[in-house]
């Protein structure tokens, strides 16, 4: 039993003992912590703003009840002055000269009445400070400040009072800002609720919907309307103001117009104290309820907004539903011919249009690329339905539009390996995701000419007549690269082969490390011999992508080769929606390409601006250090042209030439400034003699990255190894490229 006490007595000592070790001044802090905490939420802001308000009323009281006004002895003084002066016109004039006695009369009470509207319009009402500036007026000023109303009729005279005025509106204003955003948010959720209770309660059960509800913007005017009728017929009778009147003050208080015209208060004398705490208390709570209806309204709006942009989007789903029909009339949907038997026991699923012209005289073979599929298995897989406008039914139809007068035959691959990659197994052996592996004879023709037969035996017509066009777009150019070695593996022109008239290859590529193009130059001799045009179409997607290198160098492999064996052949790359920078990259491409003949291109160009500053000199009558310094760069720019294409950065004539550049713009810049001339005289100068060569030579940087020491360095040492990683130097393209990776976002590539 003592022990138990004992133990008891050691837990209440040792909770005193902690208790009593807390720091003070974690104490003071958590309570301002709480504290802060408190005036944060909208309870806490609320009543912030009316203490903040009451605040701002004593002191503005205290304040301007102290100022030392004047103006009531002055309008006594001019009061009695004039009195006086009346005093003495009646005593001076004949009261029997009525006409003399009027003029002197207006005379001097013209004057009294000037005086007097000066004075008002200062401020002077009939009362001192002390009466203008009571508590209830004070505390009507500080809202209309932080509210941003201004009514007018009361302002401070003082210094102080104007610079507490400034201070109290720079720290009210926003705070009154909180406090319409956070009483909008409760009062929108509580009026809300109770429209919803209502609604609900109106509906039968039976009617009852799982729909969200939102307040329309006529329950939010309706609400208004009261509030604003009620403080009509409210200030109406207090200040015997018309209903008009009363109703034209709430609305330009409650939208903080504040033209000052309509104050309470002002109209007796008795009660104005009250009746200004009413308007504060009605002025407020009105604020708040704007803020409401602007809660309610935007939720409205946006609801409204999302809702014509649905209807938008189905009106254009629509239209493009009914376009698209209109079309189908006039072109039909593809024929789909599945399992169509080949080779032996190959075969492949085939989509066939018929021509849209009677004078059929050809037949257009496509095999298309990674995800191309049949509409329905592109729109049940999860990423492939946003390429549906590519797939193999719609390429059906834009090849129909484009061969008007050919039939046209889409191959689809004999596999889709992840329902992604083509596999043309049936025409080139293939590995992981349809990586081509060429062989001399796959027989890949023969089975193309039984498909052939097969489809024109279904379609009724002749097979054998017609010229064939052959089309191969990403992956699906590696069956035209098939056909090339089979060319060369039979040799002669027979057979499907006499029929083969253009061959496209468009955008070729896929996912293996080589063999994207054909680079064999017995392969390409025979294509050449064979007499077939050729049509090849690349984009930068493929040949300027810096993790594919092989593809640009590959496919510039095969047109140089089919240009030297005179191969019908022609080239075009797409660049669509690219930006003004990509001229620039052109120029340096050609630069790189043409290196000598850029070099004499910068010689003469330099040499031409350098008589130009001559004659500037001669017939113009330059400034001699302008045309000086403009020779002294054209000399730096000769000597960066010795060494051309390999330009150092750091090199003295490129330092030269820099710092001449930025002095010739300086003085270019002094001489015009003080000398007239023509705007276009001046944007011909910095052109032609401050840019051009400067421009050229900044483009023909790019031929560094051509010159054998831009190679990577080796690890070994022998001396050609040595020789490449001698120095490094870097070019317009390189800093390009770096660019690029540096500062672009890099992003996964599909690859079709």
């Amino acid at each position: 039993m003592n022990r138990r006490r004992y133990f008891r007595g050691s837990l209440r000592s040792h909770e005193s003992s902690s208790t009593s070790d807390v720091d003070p001044r974690e104490k003071i802090k958590d309570c301002l912590r709480k504290f802060v905490a408190f005036m944060c939420t909208q309870v806490g802001v609320g009543a912030l703003v009316v203490c903040y308000t009451l605040i701002g009323a004593v002191g503005f009281s205290r304040i301007e009840a102290a100022f030392n006004d004047t103006t009531i002895e002055r309008v006594d003084e001019i009061r009695s002055n004039y009195t006086s002066q009346l005093w003495h016109v009646a005593r001076d004039n004949n009261v029997f000269n009525k006409t003399a006695f009027y003029l002197d009369t207006n005379e001097k009470l013209r004057s009294f009445q000037n005086e007097m509207v000066i004075i008002i319009k200062k401020g002077y009402d009939g009362r001192d400070a002390r009466q203008m500036w009571t508590f209830p007026a004070a505390l009507m000023f500080s809202l209309s400040i932080i509210t941003m109303i201004g009514y007018g009729n009361l302002v401070p005279r003082t210094s102080w009072g104007k610079f507490a005025t400034v201070v109290y509106a720079v720290i009210g204003i926003p705070l009154y800002v909180l406090y319409f955003l956070n009483m909008g948010e409760i009062l929108a959720g509580c009026f809300k609720w109770v429209y919803t209770w209502l609604y609900e309660c109106s509906t039968r059960k039976r009617e009852k919907l799982h729909r969200r509800i939102v307040v329309p913007t006529t329950a939010c005017l309706w609400v208004i309307g009261a509030y604003v009728l009620t403080g009509a017929i409210m200030f109406a009778e207090w200040e015997k103001w018309t209903y008009l009147d009363s109703a034209y003050f709430c609305v330009t208080s409650l939208c903080k117009l504040g033209l000052g015209d309509f104050v309470p208060g002002t109209a007796s004398e008795n009660g104005n104290e009250s009746k200004l705490v009413i308007n504060f208390i009605y002025i407020l709570v009105g604020l708040g309820l704007v803020a409401m209806c602007f809660n309610l309204m935007r939720e409205e709006v946006r609801v409204k907004v999302e809702e014509f942009r649905e209807d938008f989007r189905q009106c254009l789903e629509d239209t493009r539903v009914k376009i698209r029909v209109m079309i189908d009339e006039d072109n039909p949907a593809p024929l789909k011919l599945l399992s169509v038997s080949g080779y032996e026991n190959r075969s492949n699923d085939l989509l066939y249009c018929a021509p849209r012209l009677q004078n059929d005289r050809q037949t257009v073979v496509y095999f298309g690329g990674d995800i191309q599929d049949f509409d329905e298995n592109m729109k049940s897989h999860r990423d492939n339905k946003n390429y549906t406008n590519w797939s193999l039914n719609s390429t059906a139809l834009i090849l129909r539009a484009a061969f008007p007068d050919s039939h046209v035959v889409v191959v689809r691959p004999s596999r889709m390996e992840y329902k992604t990659f083509s596999c043309f197994e049936n025409f080139v052996p293939s590995g992981n995701c349809g990586v081509p592996e060429h062989t001399p004879m796959h027989h890949s023709l023969e089975h193309l000419e039984r498909l052939l037969e097969s489809v024109a035996a279904q379609a009724k017509t002749p097979a054998n007549e017609r010229g064939l066009t052959l089309v191969g777009f990403s992956k699906g150019c590696v069956v035209l690269n098939q056909f090339l070695y089979e060319f060369h593996a039979l040799g002669s022109k027979n057979g499907i082969i006499s029929r083969i008239k253009d061959m496209y290859w468009l955008d070729g590529g896929h996912s293996g490390g080589k063999n994207t193009w054909v680079t064999s130059k017995s392969l390409l001799e025979t294509l050449a011999g064979f007499g077939i045009n050729v049509h090849v179409h690349v984009s930068p997607y493929q040949i300027q992508d810096d993790r594919r290198p092989w593809i640009r160098r590959e496919e510039k492999i095969f047109y140089n080769t089919l240009c030297n064996f005179k191969a019908p052949i022609q080239r075009h790359v797409h660049c669509p929606d690219l930006p003004p920078t990509a001229g620039l990259y052109y120029l340096a491409e050609l630069v790189e390409e043409y290196s000598s003949i850029a070099k004499k291109c910068i010689w003469w160009t330099n040499t031409a601006v350098t008589v130009l500053y001559l004659l500037l000199w001669l017939f113009e009558n330059f400034p001699t250090h302008m045309v000086g310094f403009g020779i002294l760069a054209q000399i730096s720019h000769f000597c960066i042209l010795r060494h051309f294409p390999c330009v150092s950065l750091i090199s003295l004539e490129f330092v030269a030439a820099v710092i001449l550049l930025v002095l010739n713009h300086y003085f270019a810049f002094q001489y015009f400034a003080a000398v007239h001339y023509v705007f276009s005289e001046v944007v011909a100068y910095f052109v032609l003699w401050l840019w051009l060569v400067p421009f050229a030579l900044f483009v023909s940087l790019s031929a560094n990255d051509s010159v054998l020491p831009t190679i990577t360095e080796q690890s070994d040492a022998d001396v050609v190894s040595n020789y490449f990683s001698k120095k490094r130097k870097y070019g317009l393209l390189t800093f390009f490229n770096y660019a690029k990776e540096s500062l672009l976002p890099v992003r996964t590539k599909k690859i079709f």
